[in-house]
């Protein structure tokens, strides 16, 4: 059977840590250079573990977006558009507020809770799946044996992730939430679904 090239099979991450056995040999068959490029695929694969404090965005001006007068149904629309173009379900609620939820690869998923108004917004974390958010550092996910650790310790984590959205205009109204962490992707995925927002609502 020909395989499929679009759309390979994923490889598992192997715990070497577990194998000690596994590493020594390949030091010893295959020379030092490989037990290095060995050595830097775990720290790789530990290093896509990492987890960032979570943000909250709250309280986004519309005129940080154009200085037409809009309407609260305008910026609702706004949302519509930019969830359906960055991957976000949205669900109206009766109290007025929106509900985002987003799946990715199957697994990954993300929940928001939405307030709008004509003159503001506000994108707040609801609740996720496989996105290892955690109340506390240095801890075990429900599943699997190797667990997660801030990178490093959290606060240059924290830095860093500032630095990466620093010239993005939400980045201004980004809340850390107190003792909690998530998968550095969740920001990503927010910052896309508010920059859309921005836009559309540049357009009305």
């Amino acid at each position: 059977m020909l395989r499929d090239l679009r759309h390979p099979t994923p490889r598992a991450v192997i715990p070497f840590f577990l194998f000690p056995d596994l590493v020594m040999n390949t030091f010893l068959r295959r020379g030092f250079a490989t037990f290095v490029l060995l050595m830097g695929a775990m720290g790789l694969a530990h290093a896509q573990r990492a987890v960032v404090p979570l943000m909250d965005f709250k309280d986004i001006p519309v005129s940080a977006a154009t200085a037409k007068a809009l309407t609260a149904e305008q910026v609702r629309q706004a949302f519509q558009v930019s969830a359906a173009a960055t991957k976000w379900d949205v669900t109206p609620l009766a109290d007025g507020t929106l509900q985002l939820s987003t799946l990715r690869n199957g697994k990954h998923a993300v929940v928001l809770a939405v307030t709008l108004s004509a003159d503001k917004y506000s994108a707040v974390y609801v609740r996720s799946a496989d996105m290892k958010f955690t109340e506390s550092l240095n801890t075990r996910p429900p599943s699997g044996p190797m667990g997660w650790q801030a990178v490093p310790a959290g606060e240059d984590g924290a830095k860093k992730q500032a630095e990466r959205f620093a010239n993005l205009p939400e980045s201004k109204f980004a809340v850390r939430r107190d003792n909690a962490f998530i998968h550095p992707f969740y920001e990503t995925w927010v910052h896309e679904l508010l920059g859309g927002v921005r836009r559309q609502l540049a357009l009305q």
